[in-house]
């Protein structure tokens, strides 16, 4: 790994924010460098870990060609350190294993979509600082199981989307899994507790292309999906939890989309909280296929469109074709003129603006700009992650991930440590912040209290003299919680222990 500098163009509309001309990164290669591999073209991140899918790896333990992999990355004081690569003896060429990942504290999910005639899916945990298969999940035959998959701390989805659903064995309709984790210690596992189909199946639907899943909600697009019989329209279907029945609640299309548009709606999905961002990389904007990404938040009890964001520049296209949103920044990947870039978005008090653009520096060997940078996206705590599996090494294209600190791509100022306590901590009912002078925050500040799994237990707006006197802690949690504290352009983390 090493760092570079890279130049990016900073874009400023209705929102004023100050960046430098220049910002570091840190750069990731494969452990064992394979000429075409296609390293980064699947990336996700949670707290200090890190998974990066390989898809055309060598094998190491078969040493078949083409087979795939997945390099497990964690956070140390000097940068990201890769602690494990993930291979299955099973794999074969083309398996593409990898093609698909997700992490959650202690768990990660690897899709191989190609493997066999239907594709299979594994899931692993954190045992003494290594990650260790617990099984592979059941095949659902001639359905590219595995081909989308997501999972948090309790459970699991996994997107097919050749599989018949409810129609005939070539329709290729698509479905998608639920998985719930079962058992402690030695007998934990993950059992099916649900099979999601579409109201509206169709064939060649492609239902399951990209999925993501929560404690209460889970998230499955169609990206060919049918309205009003016209099946180039795509869609994307909620489905809420109650007990372990998982129920369909709403099926989300734009609110300016046409019915004859093939804006492939749902092509990348990305769910935080209350929020959902998808992206349609094929949507019209101005007679031209620019694409765009479309935000939608629960309100009360339904499902509502309420920001569509599409690129600055006329030269754009293929925007939303990565998408990812967290803590009101969302991060959109499309091509910009010919190269891979990455636009950021912040939601203020005036709705979304966008911010700071990332150009990909990177260049083959001919001398050709390379398109992928921002194919694969992913937050952790503070950073980016954009990954680009055509990245040139040496004398062949073998692909990269870069890791960006997100505060100084947003705008976000981060608030030192040393600039507040928090107090007691461990905490039991009550707790209490009390911040330096130097913020004088003037508006009330936000406070949210999530699990370390991304959950959150409280989200409200107190002033700092309530901070202060002390906050009413959800009742009947337990644990290590991350506290995050938000004031217009100031944003601050820190780990709290709470104890009944």
């Amino acid at each position: 790994m090493k760092t570079k500098l890279i130049l990016f163009y900073f874009i400023s509309l209705a929102l004023s924010i100050s960046i430098c001309n220049a910002q570091s990164f840190q750069q990731l290669f494969a452990p064992v460098f394979t000429p075409g591999g296609r390293f980064g073209e699947a990336v996700a991140a949670h707290s200090d870990f890190m998974i990066v899918g390989e898809t055309q790896a060598i094998n190491p333990v078969n040493k078949n060609y083409s087979a795939g992999v997945a390099h497990v990355y964690q956070k140390r004081a000097s940068g990201w350190q890769l602690t494990q690569t993930i291979a299955e003896p099973e794999m074969s060429t083309y398996s593409d294993f990898g093609y698909s990942v997700d992490i959650s504290q202690n768990y990660a999910i690897v899709g191989a979509p190609g493997h066999s005639s239907s594709g299979a899916a594994y899931i692993y945990k954190k045992v003494n600082d290594r990650w260790v298969k617990q099984l592979r999940l059941p095949e659902k035959f001639g359905a590219k199981f595995g081909h989308s998959v997501a999972i948090v701390e309790n459970y699991a989805i996994v997107g097919a989307i050749n599989s018949r659903g409810n129609g005939p064995s070539w329709s290729d309709r698509g479905s998608a899994w639920v998985y719930k984790r079962v058992g402690t210690g030695d007998t934990e596992t993950w059992t099916e507790v649900a099979h999601l189909t579409a109201s509206d199946e169709f064939d060649r639907a492609h239902f399951g292309f990209k999925v993501d899943i929560s404690d209460s909600y889970a998230v499955v697009s169609a990206y060919t999906a049918a309205a009003n019989e016209n099946y180039n329209r795509s869609g994307v279907y909620i489905f809420e939890r109650s007990y372990e029945y998982w129920a369909e609640t709403a099926k989300l299309q734009p609110t300016d989309a046409q019915l004859t548009d093939r804006e492939q709606f749902g092509w990348d999905v990305n769910l935080f909280e209350n929020q959902l961002i998808v992206g349609a990389p094929l949507d019209v904007i101005n007679g031209k296929n620019k694409g765009s990404a479309y935000i939608f938040e629960k309100q009360v009890s339904a499902w509502s469109q309420t920001a569509k964001l599409i690129a600055s520049s006329d030269t754009s296209a293929y925007f939303g074709r990565a998408v990812e949103i967290k803590d009101d920044i969302a991060v959109i990947g499309f091509i910009d003129n010919y190269r891979g870039a990455a636009s950021f978005f912040l939601k203020t008090k005036k709705g979304w603006v966008q911010g700071t653009k990332l150009l990909n520096p990177d260049k083959y060997n001919n001398g050709s700009i390379t398109v992928n940078f921002g194919t694969a996206i992913a937050f952790s705590e503070n950073e980016v992650i954009i990954g680009q599996f055509d990245s040139s090494v040496g004398a062949s294209i073998a692909g990269t991930v870069l890791v960006f600190n997100r505060s100084t791509l947003t705008g976000l100022n981060d608030i030192a440590q040393s600039q507040f306590s928090v107090y007691p901590n461990p905490a039991t009912d009550v707790i209490s912040i009390q911040f330096n002078e130097s913020l004088n925050f003037k508006d009330k500040v936000t406070i949210e209290i999530t699990s370390l799994f991304g959950k959150s237990v409280l989200k409200n707006n107190y002033s700092t003299s309530e901070l202060k006197q002390g906050i009413q802690l959800p009742a009947n949690i337990s644990g290590i919680y991350m506290l995050t504290i938000r004031s217009g352009d100031k944003i601050g983390k820190r780990k709290i222990v709470v104890n009944i």
